[in-house]
């Protein structure tokens, strides 16, 4: 059987054409919301003080909504997606490849499906400029409280090191252990880091306001593998509104909790968030 290569050049031409009119036609209000979301980024890069005003009252408007939604599970869904994401990536193949069977309309089944991912991809490229990329731009608390870095000479940090390492070892004998030896802590240790940190509201009114429900990423060791074990991690803020702690950790907890916490409430920057 001869092939006319004429005809399939025409075909792909024609296919091509199709295509790339209706990327213009569907997916233009797309396009101006990405392009509006860089620029976002850029204006924050530029203005410490648009930073400022965004983490104050847009991020905290979406973490707010998004940290209720999410609270209603037990379990972490950012940390179950994570593990799980080829499982919706393939369940969504299977779903394309029937409705375009069933359909027989390949072109608009893609354009749809096409919408969906780009329309994720916004989601995301907004959340994680809003939680993340803005909050790292705003004006530091150094420069807010005009603090001086000073230097240290290495015999001055020996000296606070071994005052730390003393009052340790002081404190060590009166912590408080089960019959195992392992760190007991109290049940309320969540709320007592919630009041911490709002006692601090007065220096830094961003610790204000509504606080995640820290999730115990040892509920989901079964399903997971536990995400947080493997990757020595003690404790993760996740950009969609989510605490989850590695219960192995006790020692860590306070101070992970806060941690995570701090950076819930637009402290984006390690040392800051400490």
């Amino acid at each position: 059987m001869k092939i006319d290569k004429r005809n399939i050049l025409n075909k792909v031409k024609e296919f091509k054409g199709l295509f790339w009119k209706n990327i213009k036609k569907h997916f233009g209000i797309f396009l101006v919301v990405i392009v509006l979301i860089l620029l976002i980024d850029l204006i924050s890069i530029i203005s410490p003080s648009f930073s400022d005003f965004w983490v104050k009252y847009v991020e905290s408007l979406r973490f707010h909504i998004s940290g209720k939604i999410l609270d209603n599970f037990s379990f972490s869904v950012g940390i179950l997606f994570m593990n799980y994401w080829w499982i919706l990536v393939s369940l969504s193949l299977v779903i394309f490849a029937v409705v375009v069977f069933v359909t027989r309309k390949f072109m608009a089944t893609c354009l749809v499906f096409l919408k969906m991912l780009v329309g994720i991809g916004i989601i995301v490229l907004f959340v994680l400029s809003s939680s993340y990329l803005i909050p790292m731009n705003k004006t530091s608390i150094s420069q807010k409280n005009n603090w001086i870095g000073e230097e240290y000479s290495e015999k001055e940090l020996y000296t606070y090191g071994e005052f730390l390492l003393n009052k340790i070892n002081e404190l060590y004998p009166k912590l408080n252990r089960d019959e195992n030896g392992y760190l007991k802590l109290p049940n309320q240790m969540e709320e007592e880091a919630i009041l911490s940190l709002k006692n601090l509201s007065s220096d830094y009114p961003e610790l204000k306001g509504y606080y995640l429900r820290v999730k115990d990423e040892g509920s989901l060791n079964m399903v997971t593998g536990g995400f947080l074990d493997q990757g020595q991690v003690a404790g993760v803020y996740m950009d969609i509104g989510e605490i989850a702690m590695e219960n192995n950790l006790a020692i860590q907890t306070p101070e992970v909790i806060c941690h995570e916490y701090a950076h819930s409430k637009g402290f984006s920057r390690e040392e800051e968030a400490d």
